[in-house]
């Protein structure tokens, strides 16, 4: 898998904001680097938000990667587009929030949404759009799940200690 795209809305510190990986595609593998504060784990958070629906260890609570300035009518979301061999995918996912009712008064809970989607390369493949069929499908393409991919393919700072402590199985 190569992320290709990440669109982040209302998503920890952000208000609507994507990064353009598609310099790296060709690259094998790439580091993601800054400054304390520079929006590394936020990012990381929002490209596994995308893919399992809940973000890396300890930041995988949606009051937590919901940016605290965002009104309540507005949704809080994370995209991702990445290829995957000759494929490109895109899979969106919107957290569940508290928004003001849009009859009557008080608040309801906006429910959770995800939607994945072939963009090129699998014409047979169809579009799932429910939280759990995406979270099956995004697992049946990468063929990691949630714990697997967090530990091997995106590794959250200070956890390292962790990855060289852990057993082979």
């Amino acid at each position: 898998m190569k992320p290709l795209r990440v669109e982040l809305e209302n998503f920890g510190p952000y208000g609507r904001h994507a990064v353009d990986l598609t310099a790296f595609r060709e690259e094998g593998l790439f580091l993601i680097h800054g400054d304390t504060g520079s929006g590394k784990s936020t990012l990381l958070d929002a490209m596994t938000y995308a893919l399992y629906g809940k973000g890396l260890g300890t930041r995988d609570r949606d009051d937590f990667l919901r940016n605290k300035n965002a009104a309540s009518d507005q949704p809080t979301s994370a995209a991702l587009t990445f290829t995957l061999g000759d494929r490109t995918y895109r899979v969106r996912r919107v957290m569940e929030y508290e928004r003001a009712a849009r009859r009557g008064g008080g608040v309801t809970r906006q429910r959770p949404e995800a939607v994945l989607e072939c963009l090129a390369g699998d014409p047979s493949f169809e579009t799932v759009s429910t939280p759990r069929k995406c979270d099956e499908a995004v697992e049946r393409l990468l063929g990691l799940p949630y714990e697997q991919f967090t530990r091997l393919i995106v590794l959250p700072q200070g956890e390292f200690r962790d990855l060289l402590l852990a057993r082979a199985d």
